[in-house]
């Protein structure tokens, strides 16, 4: 693949617009600043591009397969090479956000963008993921009849997979996280932050390739009776992980650099140069375009500190994911054309990845020993950047202003999954061809994904990853769907009609399922143990669960204190008091609104000649015209679904789900097709 994405049609310099104190890293890809009005629009370019992007996928591969008897015996061996190379500039020519609450605001975000005040101004320069990966993976397999109603599928592979390894600035962006080491490649990076080539520190960043990735599988098919039949199966497989790992290195110090401009030096930003002050009476230093220091270098610091804002590590026990993956499944022929199956299907993951801020506060009142190593008072200092944060619960290990709070990835939290499936297939005789399915199952983790987990509130606990263990965000317990195409018998009704009476078909689809999980999270930071204004990924403050019965109601006629919509009891969540804790409401509390919608076709076949027809078609997509409603506002970033627990609208439904990309009401369309 080789796209340019997020990229101007035709750059833009911004001193041609008034923006004189803008200078893009890049001006190849340059344009307006993005202008973030919150509530009204957004003017200007992207937050996240340029990012144009190569990408290529080498393969290896090669199998052999031999019959002696009653056995089928297969071996094989698959090398896959895998290959990015993806300039990314996030906020290339800086960004404006407009909330009406800086120093200086009316508080009206219109009023603040015609008067030239901004709240923040960021800009980076970005760099370069040049992603590698590999796979290889082999396997050998024997399938055995032992007797003519019983077959046993049994083998081995064997799966190696490297880590995935960014070779931007010769691969030293792979950074990790030591305690206690002073990096030798650059020796002006606080204590701890290590490079390749560094003691210790390979060329993966810490990380290691697995050699022992061994995954035996057995399965059989037993066919006990006539009609009847049983399978089974388990097996243990690998996988890689996401490249999205290596992306995140993209911003790590001091390979990238991002500037507020005069944000916090001057308390706000100017709207024309935003690294001069708002009031003109102070300034920053212009940072633009910036050079990354040579290994070996000493350089300033403080243009990257919080080093944690932008940096991410991995940790040294990383290794692949794995799933054991298991079923059972009893099959009836009901006919000579319809098939019952029933079946348990599950699995299990171990090491599956995800990510969790370092350098959070303890979880033990006063002051932490780390912190009191450095002599710092038992006192909460949230910007002192000579002592880490202390206080109750506890205490960041190292000072939050200089090192803020990293991201780590790791491969250290678990999945399982099980669940009955029940299937009705009938192929097409008669006129009728069904196939429907249902399941009924759990499906329970301690984080989705990397994005479940980093960016997506609430974050890991990292001290109680535990308490993170509850349903999936993408756990629907229960799963209906329906399928089916019909003849209609308009043909009886005459021969001598047949042009209009042949060629009728009714198709369609039905689908009902439960609603997914719903996180109910908190971003006030009430538990002192984490900052978002200095922190790579999401933070864990969760909510409280108080004695109020969650009440799920129907949003159409669910009223409360004169507002209407709710699906829930909002009084069911408060926010922890500051110093109390992480919130005792689980990972994902509540459910929100399933869905109900099914598609319908009327379809005429018209005959030309033998071998060109006609077909017309009168399709309804959602044809019963059900509401799906979307999840209810919960506390997040979006200005357009953000709520705090404590505002009339958490709790609300304000949207419906667009269930395909026809909308979310009935659609109704005629179509005809050439078919020759």
């Amino acid at each position: 693949f080789n796209f340019v994405a997020v990229n101007p049609v035709s750059p833009i310099d911004p001193t041609g617009y008034g923006f004189t104190g803008i200078i893009p890293q890049v001006s190849s890809g340059a344009s307006l600043p993005v202008m973030a009005l919150s509530g009204l629009f957004t003017l200007g370019f992207s937050a996240n591009g340029p990012q144009p992007r190569i990408q290529n996928t080498y393969q290896v591969t090669d199998n052999f397969s031999k019959v002696w008897g009653r056995h089928s015996f297969k071996a094989g061996f698959n090398m896959d090479r895998l290959s990015i190379n993806n300039p990314f500039f996030n906020n290339l020519s800086g960004n404006f956000s407009y909330n009406g609450s800086g120093v200086y605001s009316t508080g009206n975000t219109g009023a603040d963008f015609l008067l030239g005040f901004p709240d923040s101004y960021v800009q980076g320069s970005g760099s370069t993921v040049r992603a590698r990966g590999r796979e290889y993976y082999s396997y050998v397999q024997d399938q055995w009849q032992a007797r003519h109603n019983l077959t046993l599928t049994y083998g081995v592979a064997w799966d190696i997979e490297t880590p995935w390894r960014n070779l931007f600035a010769n691969g030293e962006i792979m950074s990790a996280f030591r305690p206690g080491q002073q990096s030798t490649i650059f020796p002006s990076m606080p204590t701890g932050f290590v490079f390749p080539g560094d003691t210790g520190i390979n060329k993966y960043g810490g990380m290691s390739i697995h050699y022992k990735n061994f995954a035996p599988r057995l399965g059989f098919a037993w066919s006990p009776r006539d009609k009847w039949s049983i399978r089974g199966g388990i097996g243990l497989y690998y996988n890689r992980t996401e490249e999205e790992l290596a992306l995140q290195t993209l911003t790590n110090a001091p390979f990238a650099l991002t500037s507020t401009g005069a944000t916090a030096l001057c308390n706000a930003p100017s709207f024309a140069n935003p690294f001069v002050g708002a009031t003109g009476t102070c300034s920053a230093p212009q940072t633009f375009p910036y050079t990354p220091p040579a290994p070996g270098s000493t350089f300033d610091i403080t243009p990257f500190e919080p080093i944690g804002l932008g940096t991410v590590v991995e940790d040294p026990r990383f290794t692949s994911p794995r799933t054991a993956n298991y079923n059972l499944t009893v099959e009836r022929q009901l006919s000579g054309s319809t098939l019952l199956s029933v079946g348990y299907v599950g699995n299990v993951g171990r090491h599956e990845e995800g990510a969790l801020l370092i350098n959070s506060a303890g979880q033990v009142p006063g002051v932490n020993p780390a912190a009191a190593a450095f002599g710092c008072p038992n006192g909460f200092a949230m910007t002192s950047s000579a002592c880490p944060q202390t206080g109750s619960p506890g205490g960041t290990p190292y000072p939050l202003a200089v090192y803020g709070q990293p991201g780590l990835e790791l491969t250290e939290f678990n999945s399982n999954y099980n669940s009955l499936q029940v299937q009705l297939n009938r192929r097409f005789s008669h006129g009728l061809q069904v196939l429907a399915g249902y399941t009924w199952s759990r499906y329970f983790d301690y984080t989705s994904s990397l994005e479940n987990s980093a960016f997506n509130f609430p974050g890991i606990n990292p001290f109680d990853i535990k308490s993170m263990y509850g349903p999936s965000a993408n756990d629907a317990p229960q799963r209906f769907v329906v399928s089916y195409t019909y003849t209609l018998p308009f043909y009886s009704l005459g021969h001598h009609w047949k042009r209009l009476t042949d060629g009728w078909n009714l198709a369609g689809s039905y689908t009902l399922q439960y609603g997914l999980p719903i996180p109910v999270f908190n971003l006030l930071s009430t538990s002192l143990d984490c900052d978002l204004a200095v922190s790579f990924f999401a933070c864990p403050d969760r909510a409280n669960r108080t004695s109020t019965p969650l009440g799920i109601g129907n949003p159409r006629n669910y009223s409360i204190a004169g507002e209407n919509n709710y699906w829930f009891n909002p009084k069911a969540f408060t926010i922890p008091d500051p110093g109390t804790g992480m919130g005792t409401a689980n990972r994902n509390p509540l459910y929100g609104p399933g869905l109900n919608y099914g598609d319908m076709a009327l379809e005429k076949m018209i005959p030309i000649t033998e071998s060109v027809n006609v077909q017309l078609r009168l399709e309804t997509f959602n044809t019963f015209n059900h509401t799906n409603f979307a999840n209810p506002a919960t506390p997040g970033f979006s200005a357009e679904d953000a709520s705090p627990i404590d505002s009339s609208s958490f709790g609300r439904i304000f949207k419906v789900q667009q269930i395909s990309t026809n909308g979310s009401g009935r659609v109704i369309q005629l179509g005809a097709k050439f078919i020759f």
